[in-house]
């Protein structure tokens, strides 16, 4: 049997820095690791002692067409192009403006808790403490990742499975090799950068990979384990199909296309479907504090005091974790929401 002593944050002197105890850092190391959306979002530490906000500069933002496709405008003012052109030999540039806009976010704090009894102690042969930890980093890497979602929905550009209109993407209309092919130009069409392997990444339901999986051959699908050069792997990463590496999260929403199209995002009345997330680089920030802003507590049996727990009986273990989102603005058209069916319910 193996129990552990009493976890507290230790809090220094002079600038009173947090110093994580282990279990925090067994709490990080498993935590981070674990978030599938988190990854694709460009890290920013914000120290500690400086406050809860992080602003970032906005150095410049996706070019889009205008006229007819003939010029090029940037997205925040028009003519934030001017500075570029043809030039004859000696002539001054006047040069363009950034942009005044910064993109801000604040961290907030996440928490969680597990109790347990004496009798757990006393009969269960594991790390009581370890044993907590592992099921509140599942928890908490489900809701961190939820949270990212509905921080940078609102940036997101919507594009539908077959290209439907709102309310038309039908029951067939689902994430096989054709309306994949579509999503690589969507992206491409706004000029937003690929990701250093000139791939766009996508995370989608775990429901999708039958349509995705099905008859690789024909739709090009590409698994992890045939990538012919070195790179990065991603966490959830099974494989890609013309241009979009594909990762699997429970995170991702599931929705039905209810009869007055309210609130489903371009599904038909009675279909099943699901929004696949599709990332371009710095399509959103991750912030979080300098050492990760993990906390672990630990209240051993009787910690309540002789009132709350005379006996000893109950103990707890709780988790703290300091996290935020920042996405880029809309205009970026850094990130797309892509509707489709799904043909597993």
């Amino acid at each position: 049997m193996t129990t552990a002593a009493t976890l507290t944050t230790t809090v220094g002197g002079q600038g009173g820095a947090v110093i994580p105890p282990y279990y925090a850092d067994f709490m990080r190391e498993n935590l981070y690791a674990s978030l599938y959306h988190r990854q694709l979002g460009t890290l920013v530490t914000i120290p500690r002692g400086t406050g809860t906000r992080a602003k970032i500069p906005r150095w410049g933002t996706a070019m889009k067409t205008g006229g007819g496709g003939t010029s090029f405008v940037y997205a925040v003012s028009a003519g934030g192009m001017s500075a570029i052109s043809a030039r004859a030999e000696g002539t001054t540039v006047t040069p363009t403006s950034l942009s005044a806009q910064f993109i801000t976010g604040d961290v907030v704090q996440f928490a969680g808790a597990k109790s347990y009894s004496d009798k757990s102690v006393l009969v269960v042969r594991g790390n009581i403490i370890e044993g907590c930890l592992e099921t509140e980093v599942r928890e908490m890497a489900f809701r961190l990742d939820r949270y990212t979602l509905q921080n940078i929905s609102a940036s997101a550009t919507t594009r539908r499975a077959g290209g439907k209109a709102a309310g038309a993407v039908a029951g067939t209309d689902v994430l096989n090799g054709k309306n994949t092919a579509r999503i690589a130009p969507y992206m491409d069409a706004n000029n937003v950068p690929r990701w250093e392997d000139e791939t766009f990444v996508a995370v989608t339901h775990p429901l999708n990979q039958f349509d995705v999986f099905a008859d690789p051959s024909a739709n090009g699908f590409v698994s992890v384990a045939r990538y012919g050069e070195r790179q990065k792997i991603y966490k959830g990463e099974v494989g890609q199909m013309y241009g979009i590496r594909f990762l699997f999260s429970n995170a991702n929403l599931r929705v039905f296309g209810a009869a007055t199209n309210t609130a489903t995002q371009g599904l038909s009345a009675g279909v099943t479907g699901s929004p696949t997330w599709v990332y371009a680089p710095d399509a959103f920030y991750s912030l979080e504090l300098e050492d990760g802003g993990v906390e672990v507590i630990h209240h051993p049996p009787g910690s309540g005091g002789s009132t709350g727990d005379p006996t000893n009986v109950i103990g707890s273990v709780a988790t703290k974790v300091w996290y935020g989102v920042a996405a880029a603005p809309s205009g970026d058209q850094r990130l797309m929401r892509f509707m489709h069916a799904s043909s597993l319910r």
